[in-house]
């Protein structure tokens, strides 16, 4: 049992005690699997999720790209007058060029910053969803157990994704 990590441990310490307890209660235990990695790729709530923060990342993006194409325009600029331009006038472009790319990367930066936070927030959120709609079905449908992850085989008459995959579904849509 050393071998075994921390969650299997604990999923076979709890599935033993609730046996045990099951057979001085005389009832038969009701145990259930849940797939999460099916519920996260199949929930609307994801797609959903992922395209507000689409939106409200878009003004600051359209406006990344914007600064890009000035950027080449820039370069472009300098580009053309490598030949005729004065030393001192080179380098003034060549400044502004760095100067606009620093700046450029480093908003660039931020904007991805602010996304990836903003993603695991939203990520934090919804994986709190789908454990309250597990626990929600588990009551309402009297299991003993359910469990998640680090699950090596679940019979599939275990299974009980999509229930609560169709409680996730609907409760994204209520108000």
């Amino acid at each position: 049992m050393r071998g075994l990590s921390k969650s299997i441990r604990l999923a076979l310490l709890c599935a033993m005690a609730a046996l045990s307890f099951g057979a001085l209660a005389q009832s038969p235990l009701k145990v259930g699997y849940v797939d999460v990695r099916r519920i996260i790729d199949e929930a609307t709530i994801f797609g959903v999720t992922r395209d507000q923060i689409t939106a409200e990342f878009k003004p600051r993006s359209d406006a990344l790209k914007l600064d890009e194409a000035r950027l080449r325009e820039l370069e472009a600029e300098r580009d053309r007058r490598a030949q005729t331009a004065t030393d001192a006038e080179m380098l003034e472009l060549r400044r502004r060029v760095d100067a606009e790319m620093r700046n450029l990367e480093r908003r660039r930066n931020d904007l991805n910053v602010a996304l990836n936070r903003r993603l695991n927030e939203a990520r934090q959120r919804i994986d709190e969803q789908i454990r309250e709609e597990i626990a929600a079905y588990a009551r309402a449908e009297a299991f003993d157990l359910v469990l998640t992850d680090s699950v090596g085989f679940a019979h599939p008459r275990l299974d009980i994704t999509d229930a609560v995959l169709a409680r996730v579904n609907r409760a994204e849509r209520a108000p």
